[in-house]
């Protein structure tokens, strides 16, 4: 009797076959229930864990570069546009080139204190309202170029031509969106190209 008591009494383990798989020991007693022992990842799960981080770091560092470059495909497309619009209507090359110059600050930071450019012949309100406004919506309200910044641009730039007009009354960009020397040219969803460009290629 002394000899079965005492096999009984003897603790018991036992590798269940899924444990193999997934690094846990269970383990059973006859005086306690079964208690879960996880065993540190193997050298593959590891390996696996380290390749899944260094994915989601290259993706983020794709995206960071991706919107980047994004950026500056607008800005460009933005100083074309402005060269193309505005060329007849400024002083000379010179005060074209500072304008432009002007725009790239601008869109860069939609806070940049503009300086003024001198015009050759006079610009209507509604011109400026139409080429503020094409170019802000490239650079979007949710990056801070809404009604007020696209209205403050104008008051800056052109000060002669807008100095009679409030900034409330300027924020109506697309009135009248076909008339004018310059009209109003919307992006397609999600794309900052100018149509009038190229229709004019």
């Amino acid at each position: 009797m002394a000899v079965i008591q005492t096999m009984e009494q003897e603790v018991q383990t036992d590798v269940a076959p899924e444990a193999e798989s997934t690094n846990t020991l269970s383990i059973m007693t006859k005086d306690s229930a079964s208690m879960i022992v996880t065993t540190p990842a193997t050298q593959e799960e590891s390996v696996t864990v380290q390749t899944q981080e260094d994915s989601y770091t290259q993706r983020c560092k794709a995206y960071e570069q991706e919107q980047e470059q994004r950026r500056k495909d607008t800005i460009a497309a933005i100083l074309n546009y402005a060269r193309y619009t505005m060329s007849p209507y400024v002083y000379d090359n010179e005060e074209l080139e500072n304008l432009c110059e002007e725009v790239r600050h601008w869109s860069e930071e939609y806070t940049y204190s503009l300086i003024p450019i001198r015009l050759k012949q006079r610009f209507t309100t509604l011109d400026l309202r139409h080429i503020v406004w094409n170019i802000g919506e490239r650079l979007g309200t949710r990056n801070g170029y809404n009604g007020y910044a696209r209205a403050d641009f104008i008051k800056a730039m052109f000060p002669d031509v807008m100095k009679d007009i409030e900034q409330d009354s300027i924020r109506n960009f697309k009135f009248q969106p076909n008339k004018g020397s310059i009209v109003i040219d919307e992006p397609n969803k999600g794309d900052y190209h100018f149509h009038i460009l190229y229709a004019n290629q």
